[in-house]
């Protein structure tokens, strides 16, 4: 009896040793379910078997949305059709206001990717973002709609493709974008009837053009309100009454009807499944496994949780032949760096700049096709920013350690800058008129090498937080000024002077620039657009903050507190900005957010990689945390790192995000 007992207590502990995760396996349910996969994430399933690993994981799914909403979200609904027919002039300001809404919806997104618990139900969200596509630009603008049309994903899309099914043709910015709201019995629109059997459902060759016809007359009347609220409205009289024969099926069908007559048909589950393979599995379908995948899929009735469970426990999702097969989309590349590594920005829509220079934006689909993914993600000028982005990334990890430890009496100064040549971009900052602090800016990019900003596919400069002890500042601070300085021992360049060559002269007379986004007193932070901005050589008319020559900006604090007093930060966001602004403080450098959302609030303890590398015992595996294949740049750990200088280490890890094979997933 007691030799039993051990035998089986042996067997046992055998069985959870051997059947427990590993942590190649576990950062790839992590990575193919999320968004990267962090040292405490991988330790936290590496007790686990698959099955309880993936139950923990979708466990999370859906759920309420208990997050607060948008603060533009909350305002009356502007009559998003009224810049129809209007004068440029008179337009221009209404589309600004709704770009800068746009800009912040992005950013409030990637902010819950990045600090969001359950990643599945975000990536979830963005799988459906791309399979219903309505793009900002398709739909007229429409920001508060396509905010509730991503609410929609991120509730109905973790429940059942049928529920989500259903919703989707009652959605204003869907109904919009594919002109059913202009689909009337007198005049016929069958973009929504064509992209709903081809795109959506059934995919290409399972219906025939009388079906899109057919299909077409039944969504007639499914509208929006376009006077008020901008909801769904079904139009009784535009409707066309009487018999229609879709997909086989005569009567006098409705929506719902055309719904399930469509999801009883086999190729929709088929068609879903070939998607859900390539988001999960691999590139290239295996139909045995697409059959497989599609029968669960109408044996669950089309709900999501057990169809992904089935998916991630398949013998598919783990063959190691389908291990670092899908390439990393740019938002997955840069949320999953962020979650990884614990970078904890003050401000989140650089990021959505990096991944717009990698040709994902968010709600800007080129077409209803949506993104192609897979090796369409790694083109030449992809391929060329990507390793520029990540090596901003690990700037503003860097420039996060200051950050994180700023008290709240400190004085904050957010910048970035750009040089060509010798010479990085100098300040100093004066607080009522005596010098506090003065330097050169650590992140600015040299544009010889790195690129101008200013080119639409080339990433910006990484922020840069200037900050000041409270120590060195005055009790009552009246005035700040940033001063962008001209470089000391410059010697004068005069070409063709023989005692400068030509190369020589170039460098000494080459561009510098400063970016200044915000100022921040006492945790209340001033956009720089109310600062007041003078040359010190001539008169400049660049936009505010944007520093081409020696120049300073000045903020009057006891004025901007009284005017900025009571005012919610995220509105004031909205309403700074008297005219459009260039490509680069409009689309990236400088128009970046005074209120902190959640991922940058929870700012704790300075983020160190290293040391939750130590803390979760994974200093050994730290390839294996960071990469689903072997370094394709050849790079090999030949030093011990347990006994290397954190500092060597860390550019070991830097090296490794910077490996092509880093791209792969």
């Amino acid at each position: 009896m007691f030799i039993r007992f051990y035998l089986v207590l042996i067997l046992s502990l055998y069985s959870s040793i051997s059947f427990s995760l590993t942590v190649d396996e576990a950062r790839h349910l992590l990575s193919r379910t999320g968004f990267g996969a962090s040292p405490k994430e991988i330790y936290e399933l590496l007790p686990l078997t698959r099955e309880q690993a993936v139950d923990k994981i979708l466990s999370g799914l859906g759920g309420r949305l208990d997050e607060p909403e948008l603060a533009f979200t909350k305002k009356p609904m502007p009559d998003y059709f009224w810049y129809k027919n209007k004068p440029i002039n008179k337009a221009e300001p209404f589309w600004f206001a709704r770009e800068k809404e746009m800009f912040q919806l992005r950013g409030w997104w990637l902010d819950k990717m990045i600090s969001t618990k359950t990643p599945i139900t975000e990536h979830m969200a963005l799988f459906w973002h791309n399979h219903f596509v309505s793009s900002y630009k398709g739909t007229g603008g429409l920001t508060v709609p396509l905010y509730n049309q991503l609410q929609l994903f991120r509730t109905k899309g973790t429940e059942s493709f049928s529920s989500l099914l259903h919703a989707i043709l009652k959605d204003p910015a869907m109904l919009i974008y594919l002109n059913n709201d202009l689909n009337t019995k007198e005049k016929p629109n069958e973009n929504l009837s064509r992209e709903l059997m081809e795109l959506f459902t059934l995919g290409t060759g399972h219906y025939t053009q009388n079906d899109v016809r057919e299909l077409a007359k039944i969504l007639t009347g499914r509208s929006v309100d376009i006077s008020k609220s901008w909801h769904y409205v079904y139009k009784k009289n535009d409707h066309v009454v009487g018999n229609k024969t879709f997909l086989g099926k005569t009567g006098d069908l409705n929506v719902d009807d055309a719904v399930e007559i469509i999801l009883e048909n086999p190729h929709t589950a088929e068609f879903l499944s070939r998607k859900f393979y390539k988001e999960f599995v691999g590139l290239s379908p295996n139909e045995k496994a697409v059959a497989e995948f599609a029968k669960v899929m109408r044996d669950e009735k089309y709900q999501i949780k057990p169809y992904l469970r089935y998916i991630f426990l398949s013998k598919y999702f783990w063959d190691k032949k389908n291990r670092g097969n899908l390439v990393k989309s740019p938002v997955d590349l840069v949320v999953g760096f962020v979650r990884t590594t614990g970078l904890k920005l003050p401000d989140i829509q650089i990021l959505d700049r990096y991944i717009q220079v990698s040709g994902q934006s968010l709600f800007y689909h080129v077409d209803v096709s949506g993104w192609k993914g897979g090796l369409s993600w790694l083109s030449s000028s992809q391929l060329f920013s990507r390793p520029k982005i990540i090596s901003r990334l690990w700037d503003a990890y860097d420039d996060s350690q200051q950050f994180e430890k700023a008290a709240h009496g400190d004085l904050l100064v957010r910048v970035s800058g750009e040089y060509s040549g010798a010479y990085i971009p100098a300040y100093e900052v004066l607080v009522n008129g005596k010098k506090v602090a003065s330097g050169v800016l650590k992140t600015a990019i040299n544009t010889l090498t790195e690129g101008d900003s200013s080119v639409p596919d080339r990433p910006n400069p990484m922020w840069q937080t200037i900050v000041i002890s409270k120590s060195k500042l005055p009790s009552n601070i009246e005035e700040v000024v940033f001063h962008f300085v001209s470089p000391s021992g410059v010697p004068k360049c005069i070409p063709n002077d023989q005692k400068m060559s030509m190369e020589r002269c170039k460098q000494y007379s080459s561009t510098r620039a400063i970016f200044v986004n915000w100022m921040q007193v006492n945790g209340q932070r001033f956009p720089v657009e109310q600062g007041v901005q003078s040359y010190d050589s001539d008169n400049d008319i660049t936009p505010i903050g944007m520093l081409y020559h020696p120049a300073r900006i000045r903020f009057d604090i006891a004025k901007l507190k009284k005017e900025n007093s009571g005012v919610n930060p995220a509105l004031l966001d909205l309403s700074i900005g008297k005219h459009r602004l260039n490509s680069i403080i409009e689309h990236g450098t400088t128009r970046l957010p005074l209120a902190m959302q959640p991922a940058a609030r929870k700012l704790g303890t300075p983020t160190d990689f290293i040391r939750e590398l130590k803390n979760y015992k994974l200093v050994k595996s730290y390839q294996s945390v960071l990469l689903s294949l072997s370094p394709i740049g050849g790079f090999s750990d030949d030093s011990n790192e347990m006994n290397a200088s954190k500092k060597m280490f860390l550019e070991d890890i830097k090296k490794l995000t910077l490996d092509p094979s880093y791209n792969f997933k």
